[in-house]
């Protein structure tokens, strides 16, 4: 519970602390303590670890899933609107209307922006 706190609440967190800690918690995993450039990069991959945005980008991306499919109990704005179904090569068919924000304090709730995230996905990973 604590760990997705951090996750979603992550701007009173300072990113490179946090990565910094993932990255003595590669070397302790790996038992490497090297000091040579590249190895902890190294040790990330070896240990398929991304980095902190991309692993809150991805916990977002579920989370709409999960709401747009009612896995969860997260009430959907009344103004989340599917588009309408057009497959082409770029664009998959289960994108929504972009939520226009007047302000940035709701620019940056977890609708709009994951709305912009989820119209950008590869059909694939959907």
């Amino acid at each position: 519970m604590i760990n997705a706190f951090k996750k979603w609440n992550a701007r009173k967190y300072p990113v490179d602390k946090l990565e910094a800690v993932q990255r003595k918690a590669a070397r302790f995993v790996k038992n490497c303590w090297d000091k040579e450039r590249g190895t902890v990069t190294h040790l990330l991959k070896e240990l398929n670890w991304g980095t902190l945005q991309a692993r809150r980008q991805k916990a977002r991306l579920i989370m709409f899933y999960k709401a747009i499919h009612n896995l969860v109990d997260l009430p959907l704005p009344n103004h989340l609107i599917p588009l309408p179904a057009k497959t082409t090569r770029q664009y998959h068919t289960k994108r929504y209307y972009v939520l226009n924000a007047n302000t940035n304090s709701y620019k940056r709730t977890f609708f709009p922006g994951t709305v912009q995230m989820w119209n950008k996905e590869e059909v694939q990973t959907l």
